[in-house]
């Protein structure tokens, strides 16, 4: 269930973290976020009710990563 909520949430879980390595993933989950964006917007122009999908692209920029929720619920 983590693994499932991480990936509709854009987020990582990371199952085989090794003790002599946490180091490593702390200084990686640490610059992912110094190098992240949160971004807003009021949709318009949609129902309320249901499932909404996101989409989230860089224009220009092919090798950007981007990690996303998939969409929400609204309602």
């Amino acid at each position: 269930r983590l693994e499932e909520a991480a990936r509709l949430t854009g987020g990582q879980v990371h199952t085989q973290i090794l003790l002599a390595n946490v180091v490593g993933y702390f200084q990686r989950a640490f610059s992912d976020f110094r190098q992240s964006y949160v971004l807003r917007y009021t949709p318009t122009g949609v129902t309320r009710d249901g499932w909404h999908e996101i989409k989230v692209e860089v224009p220009g920029q092919p090798r950007a990563t981007i990690r996303a929720r998939k969409g929400y619920f609204g309602g």
